[in-house]
């Protein structure tokens, strides 16, 4: 099993803020070791497999924020408090999630009177798929049809009413 303390060590954050763009790259001199952590990053977090590129593997958008967060949610890097976090200091490693992803305020989290709804903040072809991927991620959640008709829009069930309540599947 690979430890996110070791990938930490070959992993590399930028942020461009002037296009609200993030950047991950992890780099090292084995691309076996590359590959073992590709093949490991998409089984947990069911991103797609990549194949490295001059002994480097780089993702950019909502993924980069997503492996961010794998990777740097126990640790102290102040570049990812910053840019990641922007600064503010999550209750939960699910808030953290939330707030990693995007995913604030009422227009991304709807609180129903017997759960929460979160919208997952993508075009709607790729809406099912980032709700599978939260689904892995987080305990007792569901994808829900928002919209009917020809294109359907999925969103996020939980069934509780209190995000302390929630609870993450992976460490």
């Amino acid at each position: 099993m690979v430890s996110t303390t070791d990938i930490r060590k070959i992993t590399n954050i930028y942020y461009r803020e002037s296009r609200d763009k993030l950047t991950i790259t992890i780099k090292s001199e084995s691309e076996q070791l590359l590959l073992i952590l590709s093949k490991y990053l998409s089984d947990i977090l069911h991103i797609d497999f990549k194949i490295p590129k001059n002994n480097t593997l780089q993702w950019t958008g909502k993924i980069a924020k997503l492996l961010a967060w794998y990777i740097f949610k126990d640790s102290s890097n102040k570049y990812y408090k910053k840019y990641i976090l922007f600064d503010q200091q999550p209750e939960s490693k699910v808030e953290e999630l939330f707030i990693a992803l995007g995913y604030q305020g009422q227009y991304f989290i709807n609180r129903k009177n017997n759960g929460i709804v979160i919208h997952m903040n993508c075009k709607p072809k790729d809406s099912l798929i980032w709700s599978k991927r939260l689904q892995n991620i987080i305990k007792n959640s569901t994808p829900i049809p928002i919209s009917k008709g020809q294109t359907k829009y999925y969103a996020l069930y939980i069934p509780t009413t209190n995000m302390q309540d929630i609870e993450i599947n992976i460490s």
